[in-house]
């Protein structure tokens, strides 16, 4: 609070303090001497001399005749000048004070308001919020009608206390009676609405306070924080809209956020979407290149059948793990390109990584993969490997009699020569 300030409030109490009806028929007054030496407090604050005007007011709360009006001005004009230093210790010492003194309930109520404000930025929410409830108690109907600010500050202390449907009660008051005169919330209001209808789960409630903030506040933290709010509801859709719509007007900032909205396009079936917010990520340094980032979009490239488009981000995984899975993904996507002493290539470095969940499948696969390029010998041998796997092992016998078969085959059409022949030949 500025010392400008402080000094028209003090004056304010000087010259122009509301009677309570109790005090109807004698008025507090001060004394002469009294109020001259506020004054001079006064006139010190005008010039910015706070220490001045501190030692004044000191010197009178230790005057022994001051009543007791006079000694909860003195120690209120003190509280101000603590709290215009930052010495909230001090300022709560002040205000408290001037409240054991037998003063006018005007005077007293103004005392706990401020006081409440300190316990506030001293972070003493408990204390403050009492301060502040009893004033609001108090107060008359049109001032409480106009007390948006001791609302506000309840909220804020409720809040801190985790007392979230006390939050609610205060600031949808102040939002209501806004909206009822055409004016626009103050987003701090809307805001920390929303913030403790999200700690109650009452999601409804905070998806229509977060429609609320978009028409006057349209940010980005309120776009995602409405899609938040609908993947809660598990309304997919809403979600997914909200998020796309966030992402067009380029309000995507994190990593989470644009993974978020990948990982549901992938979800619900449209991975070429998803692979499109993935590179976008990428490209922008948003996404971190990392292998679990790079298997997602080759994830994604695959399930929409762009196995081309796979190859890349395989490639760049698959030099940054130690284990075998992303190989193994590399290997199947050569093969669905026919692609096939590559794929045998990619397999082979899978299995000598290791690490494999589905290692039937990899032998079985690159079984295939020689089988394609006419090895038949390797091929047997990786199908061979593959029936060790109980549950498997009549598939991996089909294959190998096949495989046999075709080598024979092959080898009675002399397009390959059987084992025998190519000796014959080699030893003459």
């Amino acid at each position: 609070m500025k010392t400008s300030t402080i000094a028209r409030l003090l004056m304010s109490f000087l010259l122009a303090l509301p009677l309570h009806p109790a005090w109807a028929d004698e008025a507090p007054s001060l004394s002469v001497s009294f109020y001259k030496k506020l004054s001079e407090a006064q006139n010190w604050l005008q010039k910015k001399h706070t220490e001045n005007s501190r030692a004044i007011l000191q010197k009178l709360t230790e005057q022994a005749n001051n009543s007791a009006y006079e000694n909860g001005l003195v120690w209120k004009a003190l509280g101000y000048l603590h709290y215009q230093n930052g010495d909230y210790k001090q300022a709560i010492q002040a205000f408290e004070k001037a409240l054991q003194f037998d003063i006018p309930a005007v005077l007293a109520q103004d005392v706990r308001k401020l006081l409440g404000q300190v316990y506030l930025s001293d972070g003493q929410y408990q204390k403050a919020a009492q301060h502040l409830s009893r004033w609001f108690d108090s107060a008359t109907a049109e001032q409480q009608a106009g007390a948006e600010d001791v609302r506000l500050w309840l909220a804020q202390c409720y809040y801190q206390l985790k007392q979230y449907q006390k939050v609610v009660v205060q600031l949808t008051a102040i939002i209501r009676q806004y909206e009822a005169e055409n004016r626009q919330p103050r987003e701090e209001w809307l805001s920390l609405l929303q913030a403790s209808l999200a700690q109650m789960d009452a999601v409804q409630e905070r998806v229509n306070t977060i429609k609320r903030l978009l028409v006057w506040y349209p940010k980005a933290e309120y776009w995602l924080a409405l899609a938040s709010a609908y993947g809660q509801m598990d309304k997919m859709d809403n979600y997914l809209a909200t998020l796309s719509l966030a992402r067009q007007k380029d309000l995507l900032q994190s990593e989470s956020q644009y993974l978020s909205l990948a990982s549901v396009f992938f979800s619900r079936d449209v991975p070429i979407q998803a692979a499109a917010v993935m590179e976008e990520g990428l490209r922008r340094n948003i996404i971190s290149a990392n292998a679990k980032n790079l298997r997602f979009l080759a994830a994604c490239y695959t399930q929409a059948q762009e196995f081309e488009k796979a190859l890349v981000p395989l490639q760049q995984a698959a030099g940054k793990t130690e284990g075998g899975e992303t190989d193994a993904m590399l290997g199947n996507a050569y093969f669905q390109l026919a692609r096939w002493q590559e794929s045998a290539d990619a397999l082979e470095t899978a299995i000598q990584k290791g690490q494999l969940k589905q290692l039937t499948t990899v032998w079985l696969l690159l079984g295939q993969a020689y089988l394609n390029q006419q090895q038949y010998e390797r091929a047997v041998y990786a199908f061979r490997q593959a029936s060790q796997d109980e549950e498997r092992a009549n598939q991996a016998q089909q294959w190998i009699q096949y495989a046999e078969y075709e080598k024979k085959r092959h080898e009675e059409l002399g397009l390959i020569k059987s084992p025998a022949a190519a000796s014959k030949e080699s030893s003459s």
